[in-house]
């Protein structure tokens, strides 16, 4: 069995070799920039090593438990006959206030960017999407990891569900609450 040792001079491959080989999850090269960032900044502070547990509970809270100000309670999504147009209704609490949105786009994650966008004047733009499965079988889980640009501004979200269009509408959630949090929405 390899070792990993990662510490505050570690870089990227490290992190991401971490979380894929053991909790399944493939980040995106950009991601793995971004989020490796925040591990170097927890070694250097804890001084020493980080653990592989400690490298998840920072993703986790970073990226798949983040539910300020938004949170994505419920949704459904709705076709049109030629596929070109989707509808997304979705229950929302929003600093702890039940709100119902509405929206169509090119597809779920476009139409629900768009009632995100219009929901509070939210000024980003999807830039990158990427999904794989988590396991295998008929209860398999999905991994999606989406990116938005604030202007000149990053964030990445993830989000985990058995169904991939769930896990879509929770990565774009996770992102926007990253890009609020950090005061660029």
């Amino acid at each position: 069995e390899a070792v990993v040792r990662v510490n505050s001079q570690s870089g990227k491959g490290g992190v991401a070799y971490v979380l894929q080989h053991q909790r399944g999850f493939i980040l995106p090269r950009n991601m793995q920039i971004e989020f490796s960032s925040s591990i170097q900044e927890i070694a250097e502070v804890k001084g020493g090593e980080v653990t592989p547990e400690l490298i998840w509970e920072a993703f986790e809270k970073e990226y798949l438990l983040r539910e300020e100000p938004i949170k994505l309670v419920d949704f459904s999504t709705t076709d049109s006959s030629g596929g070109e147009t989707s509808l997304v209704e979705a229950n929302l609490c929003i600093n702890g206030v039940e709100q119902f949105v509405t929206s169509r786009g090119n597809g779920p994650i476009s139409a629900y960017a768009n009632a995100l966008t219009g929901l509070e004047k939210y000024d980003f733009r999807v830039t990158d999407y990427h999904e794989h499965a988590l396991s295998e079988g008929a209860g398999a889980s999905a991994a999606s990891y989406i990116e938005i640009t604030v202007g000149d501004c990053v964030f990445w979200g993830a989000g985990t569900d058995s169904n991939i269009v769930s896990a879509s509408l929770q990565a774009l959630t996770s992102a926007v609450n990253r890009a609020v949090s950090s005061g660029a929405l």
